[in-house]
């Protein structure tokens, strides 16, 4: 067992648990992420799916698992920056690499994009750095790895300087940044955001310009430095207002996703795979002052739906993408009566492993959360997260406290604010069970790695089962201190995670679950009954 270590303000450590006695020419499987959800499976990779799972969240955070939450009645506040004048943008991203998520942000008035380190703490302690204080009327953010470097650059739209920029993350302490200009004369641009648009792995741009009533991308080169070649995907989209990304059609290539607010417009175009001869859809002409959209598989039919914020239409939206060619959709509402609605957002903030939708409603001055309850159509459970939160703008959900349950960050224009709220608690108990593996030549003896946090208060333990048939598993047999036992030449894995806590503040965190066995081809003892050495009892 290796030491303990200080990461995220809790405890880590990795437990190499012994399964037997580790012998050369082995094999190994490893899991690492359990977003795939439930499927009854056996096969020689455990991939990204479990065989059965209750109170455990692996949607909110894709690559961990923690216990399933509970929303607050009354979300908590933390205000990060009070003075960030006409606050109108904010998003998350790890910006130093310290493990903890960092806040970026663009204030209108200000002419500012900057960033907010987290500090970790109870509460979190939040320290501003500026990156340029000198873009006119900055309007919206974006976090990504623009170079493709390892560490996460920032994007930024400038309504009044006309400009798509971005800023490279050239590391220290603090942090130092270097501008570079991705397009200018690009008039009144809103919007901006970054995607792999052609295919080629790395982030391109994509930038809304109302003005121009123009959607378009900017291919990004790879070469050092960038060479941006403009690509418009439609030039008569009145009034655009936001874009973004995602595979619509599920033929496995990246299409485009738009809100023009002066057609009352929300529409995709499909992507022919290299980024040219795009094909517009419209998802309705009739969404009032459209302005905010967002994407996300909200029904859980493994295609992707469309949510949108129409400003005059008062509504929080979601399309279903029912499939078809051209892509048929049905609205449902979400949230109406809801005064100047600007931006929707979706994650899974209860931990149930479905997506929720976020509002911010500017004329309304208020915050929402609709939880996803299932059902068909969708039954929507509304939470008020801020009643009054003046010229509420943008939405983003985020885990910032490090938790493994994603936080609601926003920023209201009119208190010149940016702030976040946690929505959720933790409940006490949660269980998942892995598909079986098989191992065609068999297993000898067994080594299994569980790398885990686990704060005070909170616990994390495995057992396994082995069998030589799927249909046909031993017992299950709790994993830890005692003497090893061979495994037999059994042919079937299996392990099951249970997750506790004394504290619904915290939960234990589980990054990755693996194995090594030593090959068994000629082990020829077919294993009798359930009993082994060593272990007793099951979780």
């Amino acid at each position: 067992m290796r030491a303990f270590s200080r990461i995220l303000g809790c405890f880590t450590v990795a437990l190499v648990l012994n399964l037997g006695v580790p012998v050369a020419g082995a094999g190994d499987a490893t899991q690492t992420d359990w977003s795939g959800g439930i499927a009854a499976t056996t096969g020689e990779e455990w991939g990204t799916t479990s065989a059965d799972a209750a109170g455990i969240s692996w949607l909110a955070i894709p690559g961990q698992m923690v216990l399933s939450s509970s929303i607050l009645e009354v979300p908590v506040k933390q205000t990060i920056d009070d003075s960030f004048l006409d606050a109108c943008s904010a998003v998350a991203g790890d910006i130093d690499g310290d493990g903890l998520m960092d806040v970026v942000g663009a204030a209108w008035e200000g002419n500012e994009i900057a960033w907010w380190r987290n500090g970790g703490g109870e509460p979190i302690q939040w320290v501003k750095h500026s990156i340029d204080n000198d873009f006119s009327g900055a309007s919206s953010v974006h976090a990504a790895d623009v170079d493709d470097d390892g560490d996460v650059d920032v994007l930024g739209s400038g309504w009044d300087d006309n400009e798509i920029a971005w800023w490279s993350n050239d590391g220290g302490t603090p942090v130092a940044w270097t501008k570079h200009t991705i397009a200018t004369g690009f008039v009144n641009a809103h919007w901006v955001h970054a995607g792999d648009v052609d295919g080629d792995g790395i982030a391109d741009a994509l930038g809304a310009s109302a003005a121009e009533q123009t959607i378009a991308w900017w291919r990004n080169d790879g070469q050092d430095p960038i060479n941006w070649l403009r690509n418009d995907v439609d030039r008569d989209f009145p009034g655009a207002r936001a874009v973004v990304t995602a595979d619509i059609d599920g033929d496995g290539i990246t299409d485009i996703v738009g809100a023009a607010l002066e057609s009352d417009e929300m529409a995709w175009w499909r992507n022919p795979g290299d980024g040219s001869g795009w094909t517009k859809q419209t998802i309705t002409d009739d969404f009032g002052a459209a302005h905010g959209v967002q994407v996300g598989d909200l029904d859980g039919d493994g295609a992707i739906d469309v949510v949108g914020a129409g400003y005059s239409a008062n509504r929080v939206s979601w399309w279903r993408n029912l499939g078809g060619d051209p892509v048929e959709w049905a609205e449902q509402t979400i949230g109406g009566g809801f005064w100047g609605a600007l931006i929707a957002d979706v994650g899974d903030l209860d931990g149930d492993n479905d997506l929720d939708v976020l509002g911010a409603a500017e004329v309304m001055s208020r915050i929402m959360l609709w939880r996803n309850d299932g059902g068909d159509p969708i039954v929507w459970t509304p939470l008020i997260v801020e009643r009054i939160f003046r010229g509420a703008w943008p939405v983003h959900a985020a885990d910032l406290d490090g938790d493994g349950a994603q936080d609601v960050l926003a920023t209201a224009d009119q208190e010149s604010e940016v702030a976040w709220w946690k929505v959720g608690q933790f409940n006490s108990y949660g269980e998942l069970t892995s598909t079986i593996l098989v191992v065609p030549d068999g297993m000898l003896g067994l080594r299994g790695v569980l790398d885990a946090e686990q704060p005070p208060e909170t616990r994390v333990s495995m057992a396994v089962r082995l069998g030589d048939d799927a249909a046909a598993m031993g017992e299950w047999f709790a994993v830890g201190p005692a003497e090893p036992f061979p495994a037999d030449g059994a042919t079937h894995l299996q392990y099951r995670l249970t997750l506790e806590t004394d504290n619904p503040e915290v939960s234990p965190m589980v990054r990755e679950v693996g194995f090594t066995w030593s090959d068994a081809a000629d082990a020829r003892r077919p294993r009798q009954g359930t009993g082994r050495p060593g272990f007793a009892g099951s979780p």
